[in-house]
């Protein structure tokens, strides 16, 4: 398992692990998101990213906020955890 953090700092992005986990938090909270959907988000907030990285960063946030039960993950559509 790749963590959040060694995400972020392999790719160097503008982020933190809590500010990723808020940022997708947030999203999902709104109503159930796709994958894609978070990584376009993570890009807007980080132009420097491109596609591949944001979904990475993404991927791995979703894994640690699904191993905490924040979310759950069902296919490609991602829900916050009842």
């Amino acid at each position: 398992m790749v963590t959040v953090q060694y995400v972020i700092d392999t790719i160097c992005a503008n982020f933190t692990v809590d500010s990723m986990c808020d940022l997708i938090k947030t999203q999902v909270s709104q109503g159930p998101v796709m994958v894609a959907e978070i990584a376009r988000e993570i890009r807007c907030e980080d132009r420097t990213l491109d596609f591949s990285s944001s979904k990475m960063l993404a991927e791995a946030a979703l894994e640690a906020l699904e191993k905490r039960g924040d979310i759950v993950i069902e296919g490609d559509c991602v829900y916050l955890a009842d």
